[in-house]
């Protein structure tokens, strides 16, 4: 019990401090490029507060907003902040849904292959992925939280939670 109490704690020590450093890099480097893709939704977010319209972004110079508006509404709560803190707010929950899916992911392989290959396929998808995963994280893209509903819906569909994975 002792072990697994000092395992879980070296973890979340590994993860702050892996956060800590993330945040520091995107801070530094977000403001340079205009928070990227971050900013189209934010604006869209803003917009929504404003209640003008999502999708005319061409008279502004932005790219086309192209999600639909559930998303502008949920993006509406960061609008209500300045854009740098809620683009750090958006790499946290980035970062924390990361970690939920390589949780989830791993309850997923759970049991359906042996210990020795499960490690060594858990970690070599983590390390094949880290381009895709930090662009992500660089770019305030939205792509970890469609991933993230996409496995929560897989792991409630197995558990035969079809209402939750439904939901997801």
């Amino acid at each position: 019990m002792r072990n697994i109490k000092m395992r879980r704690t070296i973890v979340i020590i590994i993860l702050a401090v892996i956060l800590f450093a993330s945040l520091l890099r995107y801070s530094h480097r977000a403001v340079k490029r205009n928070f990227s893709d971050f900013h189209v939704n934010y604006i869209a977010g803003v917009r929504m507060l404003e209640r003008a319209n999502l999708y005319d972004f061409y008279k502004s110079g932005l790219a086309n907003f192209k999600y639909p508006p559930f998303f502008a509404f949920l993006m509406m709560l960061l609008g209500l902040w300045d854009e740098f803190w809620a683009a750090i707010l958006w790499h946290i929950i980035n970062f924390l849904l990361l970690i939920l899916c390589f949780k989830y992911i791993r309850k997923i392989l759970n049991g359906t292959i042996n210990y020795g290959q499960g490690v060594f396929l858990y970690v070599a998808t983590i390390v094949l992925s880290m381009r895709f995963i930090l662009q992500n994280l660089d770019e305030g893209q939205v792509n970890i939280l469609m991933m993230s509903a996409l496995i929560f819906s897989i792991y409630f569909l197995i558990k035969g939670r079809d209402l939750i994975a439904g939901s997801f």
